[in-house]
């Protein structure tokens, strides 16, 4: 009984060891989206929410499996329902985390039109003195038109 909790341990800290790079990843990530809050908080929000599920289900995991596998697995048949089982329900998981993060980057943006009619409003017409585009020049950081010459 000790040699089989020996090896449930050793491969639970196996896959929780290479799990590790996203276990950093994840908590970097919640830290800039902290360090973000104030400028987009709904993003930073999913972004954590992505990251503690991640984090949660980084952990838990391994320990479900081995008791799932512990308890349930009898024959080849049932270790691979398993297998497949924890398969699909991983990649429903990481499927969840990915439209969490898709979501947190266009949250709160304005259309692109919107965008691009602030970045570049239209330039009013002087009907008393028309100026040639070529002779047209915007003062840096202001806008204003003036001529060239």
């Amino acid at each position: 009984m000790a040699l089989l909790g020996n090896m449930i341990n050793s491969a639970i800290l196996t896959n929780l060891l290479t799990s590790l790079p996203m276990v950093i990843v994840a908590l970097g990530s919640m830290v800039a989206a902290l360090v973000l809050w104030r400028r987009a908080p709904l993003s930073s929000l999913l972004v954590v929410l992505a990251c503690i599920s991640s984090l949660a289900l980084i952990i838990a995991y391994p320990f479900a499996y081995k008791a799932v596998v512990h308890l349930q697995a009898g024959d080849t048949q049932s270790l691979a329902r398993i297998d497949n089982a924890f398969g699909l329900g991983w990649s429903i998981a990481r499927a969840i985390y990915l439209i969490l993060l898709v979501v947190a980057v266009y949250v709160g943006r304005k259309n692109s039109y919107e965008n691009i009619r602030t970045a570049f409003p239209p330039q009013a017409a002087d009907s008393a003195s028309p100026l040639s585009s070529h002779a047209r020049r915007r003062r840096r950081g202001t806008g204003e038109i003036y001529r060239s010459g």
